[in-house]
């Protein structure tokens, strides 16, 4: 697993955390390293922002990856 997939794993973890409290203020780690008391709609959206943001960029770089895998292996090529 690599650092990012931790880490949406993390945010992730959060996230079910902060949708399942029913306080009006949601203490948060994940974000930014420290722990911190926001408001539970605030982290819920800031939280599910990093996910998305995180998802995007593992689902860019899988394909990129599969492209130049698919070139490397020349079938780009007619013959």
């Amino acid at each position: 697993m690599t650092s990012k997939e931790m880490f949406l794993h993390n945010v992730d973890e959060e996230l079910h955390s902060a949708y399942s409290s029913r306080e009006d203020y949601f203490e948060t780690e994940v974000l930014h390293g420290f722990k911190q008391m926001q408001w539970t709609k605030k982290v819920i959206q800031a939280l599910e922002s990093e996910r998305n943001r995180i998802i995007a960029d593992l689902l860019s770089n899988e394909i990129v990856d599969n492209i130049l895998n698919w070139m490397l292996e020349g079938k780009f090529l007619k013959n």
